[in-house]
Parts: C-alpha cells; sequence; structure tokens
C-alpha cells in the first residue's frame, strides 16, 4: 500500500511493480493512465510533476484503484471512462466497454452516409451509446434511434449523450429479441455491435470480461447467432431500398457463420476486415 508521504516516483514505481506482480498486461501505460485520471493530466504533465506531492485524499483513492485492478475489474470501471473515436465516453459496469476494432463500424456508417442530407439511422443494443452518439455527432442532422434490453444501460448512454450535447437521439427500452419491429421502418442506417459470444465459450473468456462486464451484452446464451437471425427477419422492413445493415462479428467461424443467415435476403453481403485483419465487419445491403 502506497503510504501518504509518498514520492510521486515512488508511487509511480510502486504501481508499476504492483500490477506487474499481479499479472496486469500493460502495467506502466495502468500506472499512467491511473495517475493522469487522478491528477486530471496529460501523460507529458505526469511526468513534468514529478517533483510535486499528492494529496491524501488522492493516494487512498489509488490504492483502491489498484486494489481493485488486482482483482482484475477492468480499468476502464474503475475509471469510469473509455476512449472511442476520439471521445471519451463515460462507463459503468452496466454497459459493454466499447473497443477500437468497433470503431471500424462508425467508419463503415461514415462511408455509406456521407451524400445523404438527413440520414435515419437504428442501432440495436445501446450500451453506453458510443456507436449511435459518435454518428449523431457525425451526422447533426440525422434522426438517430437506439434501442436496448437495459434501462441501465440507457441511463449511461444519456449521460454521455448529454455530455456530448448530442439532442438529435431518442433511446428506447426494448427487447429487440422478443419484439416486433415494424414500428421501426425506413431506416438508411442500421448498426449494432450485438452479444454473439457463444454461451459454450464464455468460461474460456479473459476474468476481465467474464467476470465483469454485463452477461447480457456479451452472449445471447445459445450459439451466438440469435441476434443475426433477427436482423435478416427484420431488415426487409427496418430498411429503405438504399438502406444497409452493418454489424459486428465475432472471430472465426463466427463471421462465416453470420453471414450465411443473410443468404436469402441480401442482394449483396460481405465481410470487412479490423484492423487486425480478421473478419469482423458483416455488410448486408438488401
Amino acid at each position: 500500500m502506497i503510504k501518504p508521504s509518498s514520492s510521486f516516483n515512488y508511487i509511480l514505481n510502486y504501481g508499476l511493480e504492483f500490477l506487474k506482480s499481479n499479472s496486469i498486461e500493460n502495467p506502466k501505460k495502468e500506472i499512467e493512465i491511473f495517475l493522469c485520471h487522478l491528477l486530471s493530466c496529460s501523460k507529458f504533465e505526469l511526468y513534468n510533476r514529478a517533483e510535486k506531492s499528492i494529496s491524501l485524499t488522492k493516494v487512498n483513492l489509488l490504492n483502491e484503484w489498484l486494489e481493485r485492478r488486482a482483482k482484475r475489474e477492468p480499468i476502464q470501471y474503475i475509471i469510469n471512462n473509455a476512449w472511442f473515436y476520439g471521445r471519451e465516453f463515460y462507463v459503468n459496469k452496466n454497459v459493454f466497454i466499447p473497443r477500437p476494432e468497433s470503431e471500424r463500424l462508425i467508419e463503415e456508417a461514415i462511408n455509406h452516409l456521407r451524400d445523404f442530407d438527413s440520414p435515419k439511422i437504428l442501432e440495436i443494443g445501446t450500451g453506453s451509446g458510443c456507436l449511435s452518439i459518435s454518428l449523431a455527432i457525425e451526422f447533426p442532422n440525422s434522426d438517430v434511434q437506439s434501442i436496448d434490453i437495459s434501462e441501465k444501460a440507457i441511463n449511461v448512454a444519456k449521460i454521455n449523450s448529454e455530455k456530448f450535447h448530442v439532442n438529435n437521439i431518442s433511446f428506447k427500452k426494448l427487447d429487440f429479441l422478443k419484439s416486433e419491429m415494424k414500428t421501426f421502418y425506413n431506416f438508411d442506417l442500421l448498426i449494432s455491435n450485438p452479444p454473439y459470444i457463444p454461451k459454450k465459450d464464455m468460461e474460456s473468456l479473459m476474468p476481465e470480461v467474464r467476470n465483469f462486464e454485463p452477461y447480457s451484452a456479451l452472449t445471447d446464451n445459445n450459439d451466438g447467432l440469435e441476434f443475426y437471425r433477427k436482423f435478416s427477419s427484420d431488415l426487409p422492413y427496418i430498411l429503405n431500398s438504399n438502406g444497409i445493415g452493418i454489424f459486428e462479428v465475432g472471430l472465426n467461424p463466427h463471421p462465416k457463420d453470420a453471414k450465411r443467415i443473410f443468404n436469402k435476403i441480401g442482394r449483396s453481403i460481405k465481410l470487412l476486415k479490423d484492423y487486425n485483419g480478421d473478419d469482423r465487419l458483416l455488410i448486408v445491403k438488401l
């Protein structure tokens, strides 16, 4: 445990060694994130203040954070913060943590919508709101609607929409898998990063994911394809004639299994790669 009178360099090195001893993968990066967040400063500013002391309150808070991280709680939940598409989103244990690879969904959505004056966008699976809010910001004249089964997740998304002063978005609590979607129609884009981890694979996940992220945001409690089956049946009346569906998919063999579901309804179905070279985006045009 860090003592209140400790120097900055001691605190930095203690945190580094503590995280390392608890098998945290990137201990230097994480202690820097903790300290930057704790002191409200950049990484550059952090090392320029090396001779300055840290208050007792902040030392105690850092000790608490380190203990939580040692139990494998994700750092994003500890500091209530996750970066996505160049913006800092508020997150807590009620939402799936935004991942960098999901930014490819935004890139492809922008490519599709760039010539639309007032695109109509539907997101299924709001979570933190990082997808729908990012698109609402990129397309200020758009009409964005986002649904989620969890009221707690929607509350987090509302916090983020207020944070970014977004007023062209609406949220609704809805169980997509059990709901008729015929009141949602004429959309230019349906976008989703749905729960796609097969139930049988849940135990093999990293403890940060398995023990802390919302179960319903990770798996459909089946084979990881339930949402794609529902998408395939609902897309024909959700989308207009120029609309597309953009979905994140899992790792092999999940992408091809998901793609196969849309063969009967899509005139154009393709898989795109993420930044790691894996097929992780499914694009469907009717």
